[in-house]
Formats: C-alpha cells, structure tokens, sequence
C-alpha cells in the first residue's frame, strides 16, 4: 500500500499503517492524531524540510525496530522532530539537528524507537551484547528500558548532528537501579563490537537528554542504536589489546583502552604455569578518559627459555575489578633474535639487540592473513634498526622475522 501526498496532509485523526509504504511529500500534520506503524511499515517523508513532520499534540507509534519513519533530508539542515510515542499516548520526540557537511542530496535518515524487558531484550539487530566489560555483568538494570535507532544511509560521510531525547520515567524505574537524572545517551559501535569507545554524553534536563545542545555527534561516531544509561554505570569500557613480546633482555607487556571510566590503576601477574599468578607491577590509570592510551611495561625478570604467562587485572575506584584472560609469550632466548617493532610516523621500525646476525626476512601481514609486504634486511650492513614505510589502515597487524633458523613474531596495533 503506497500513498502519495503532493500537498499538506489533511489533519489525522487515527491511522493504523500495517505496511508496506505511506509516503508524504508535502508535511505531514499531527493534529491531536496517532499513526501507528506495524508488520515493518514505512513512514516515508520526501520533504527535506525540518517542517515535513508538524506535530499539534499528535505522535507515530514505532515499537520495533523495523517500524521506521524514513525522512528524506539530503544534505538539507536544521531541526528535525520525529513526534515519538506509545500506544497508551505517552509522548517522548526525538529530535535531530543537521550541519552542513552532507553533499548527497538523496540521503535519508531511517528513525525506529521500541520498549525492551528490564534485561534490554531483545537488542537492536546490530547489536550484540550490553554487558559491563569491567565487572563482566550485565549492564542493563543501569539501561534505560528502550532503543533509538537512527541510520543516516546514501551518505559518503554521515552529517554531523545534535541529538535530543526525551524518555519516559517508567522505563528508568524499577527492576532498573537507575538515579533519572544520572542518564546520559550511549551509542553501539557497530564495527568494533563496543559501547564503550564515545560516551554517555548530553545534559539531562526535564526528561530530556540533549538538552541544550549538549549532544553532539560527529561524522566517525554516529553510528545507529542508541539507548540511556546511569552515568555511574556506563556500558562496556572496553580493552582494545592486550599482548607481550621478547625484547632486549626482557618481555615488553603492551596494553591500550579505548576510554576510562573511574579506572584507578591495573595490576600486571605472571606465570610460569599459567595457573598461579604473582604481582609483579602496578600501574595507575587515567582516572577517566575517551581517548585512546597506551601502556607498556618492561617484564626482565622473566625467565629465560620457559613459556611466561602474563595476566591484566584492573582496578576501580571503588575498589571493583576485572581480572582479563591471560595471554602466554613463548620462551624468549637471550642468545636469539630480540628484535622490536612498533609503528611511528606512517612507518614500521623494527629494532635488533645484536646487529651481528644472519640476514632477516621480515613479513607483514593484516589479520585477514593478506600479505603486505616483505622486506630483506642485513643489519650487519644496514644497521640494527629497519624503517618499512607502509602506510598502514587502521587495524591490527602481524610482523614475522626469520633468520633462518629462528622465528619472531610481533602484534602491531595501528591507528
């Protein structure tokens, strides 16, 4: 069933659009008046004005996620309000500013909102998990009791907005240990599989997150299922590596976060069975943070021709940790290669010990197992540092060297 209007949409009073497709191109007005989608129908607004969709106390009934309103704004900005609500008549609009940026003029946003159960089930299609990566429980009691999904498709590059969302307070309340005015707004990073990396950010004023402008989300961090959670308990914080190599004398152990949330320090253990675990290091964190750090940590006091197994622990402020899976280094000789990688300036620097060795081949390789380059390298004539300009994506890459007789191989995380 499709419907085109060329003209202002006559007041509705109740319409019940069980799909395929209503589409307005002139505005559509709401006058006290309810549609309701259903069975994945498509409200579809061709007006690219922020006026498309006039609301006089009415509202659209989504309540799943394929349920979409699909506004048609192009590379067009200003404020645009979907008029949310329930099938009781609550009311809580989303609104959505856009800034110039956008050059399609065919892009569309695709808007759906629905209720969950206390545990947040079921999740949006493209998400897959909402639990507390710290304290590895499930973080839904502090999620509001709702998703937003908000796609911006046909775009290059998605606009950058401002979001504003209002919510109802018996989605926060009990079997939820939410404070209200604690909730913040959190997106799922659908590529990296996290909540953590952006977020919760907006102002929360009047039932309303967003507020003033608050919320603002640029091109790289929109992404499209959103939801409310306590600030105190945000979603997942994630580690983004993990790992330990034969350097010099020593085992270099490596870490990096994401973001921080109330993360007063880690605690590095090693092992030499894998099974009993000693302190070995400390390690302050960084308190709170949405930025991407790195930690290092010089381990020579591990022991020479055995496996050492190394395992992170961190800490909260409150005293809450999270202990993370072990990772095992393999014997590390002194009298072998000990050569050192890490990336710096667009480039690959790869270090040797002892520059009185066999010629090395070196091999990169992305985590798809594509080779992407392999260099010879004779440290005793070209010296005991090799610079392979590779111009590197973002992701994580392996570095394998071979004497001939030896094999070392090193993880490089790029960004």
């Amino acid at each position: 069933m499709k419907f085109q209007f060329f003209i202002l949409l006559k007041t509705v009073i109740c319409l019940l659009l069980l799909g395929p497709e209503l589409n307005a191109q002139g505005s559509l007005v709401l006058n006290g008046g309810v549609i309701t989608l259903s069975n994945g129908a498509k409200l579809v607004i061709d007006n690219p004005a922020s006026n498309g969709i006039i609301s006089n106390s009415g509202h659209i009934v989504s309540e799943a996620e394929n349920n979409q309103v699909i506004w048609n704004i192009g590379n067009a900005t200003g404020t645009y309000v979907v008029p949310w609500g329930n099938t009781t008549g609550n009311v809580f609009p989303l609104s959505v500013t856009t800034f110039p940026g956008a050059i399609e003029t065919n892009g569309a946003f695709h808007f759906s909102t629905y209720n969950t159960s206390p545990t947040n089930l079921p999740l949006p299609s493209m998400v897959t998990h909402i639990n507390n990566n710290f304290t590895g429980a499930n973080n839904s009691l502090f999620a509001i009791d709702r998703f937003w999904i908000i796609n911006a498709t046909n775009y290059t590059l998605r606009p950058p907005v401002q979001l504003e969302f209002a919510y109802l307070v018996a989605e926060h309340q009990a079997p939820n240990t939410i404070t209200g005015t604690n909730l913040q707004a959190q997106r799922f990073n659908s590529l990296a599989n996290v909540w953590g990396d952006w977020g919760p950010f907006g102002t929360n004023l009047a039932n309303t997150v967003g507020s003033g402008s608050s919320l603002t989300v640029l091109p790289n961090d929109f992404y499209e299922a959103w939801t409310l959670v306590d600030n105190t308990q945000p979603l997942p914080v994630e580690l983004l590596s993990f790992s330990g190599e034969c350097h010099s004398g020593s085992i270099e152990i490596n870490w990096s976060t994401a973001t921080e949330t109330n993360n007063a320090f880690f605690n590095l253990y090693r092992s030499l069975n894998g099974i009993d675990f000693d302190l070995i290091h400390s390690q302050a964190g960084a308190i709170n943070s949405t930025q991407f750090l790195e930690y290092s940590f010089s381990d020579y006091n591990y022991i020479p021709s055995k496996k050492n197994w190394y395992k992170l622990e961190q800490v909260d402020l409150n005293g809450t940790n999270k202990l993370f899976d072990a990772i095992e280094v393999n014997e590390c000789n002194p009298d072998h290669l000990n050569t050192h990688v890490y990336y710096h300036n667009n480039s690959l620097v790869l270090e040797i010990n002892d520059a009185d060795t066999n010629p090395l081949e070196v091999t990169i390789v992305n985590k798809l197992g594509q080779i992407i380059n392999i260099e010879n390298w004779n440290p005793e004539i070209s010296g005991n540092q090799l610079t392979v300009t590779a111009h590197l994506s973002s992701g994580l890459y392996f570095v394998t060297v071979f004497d001939g007789l030896f094999t070392e191989t090193h993880k490089v995380l790029v960004n």
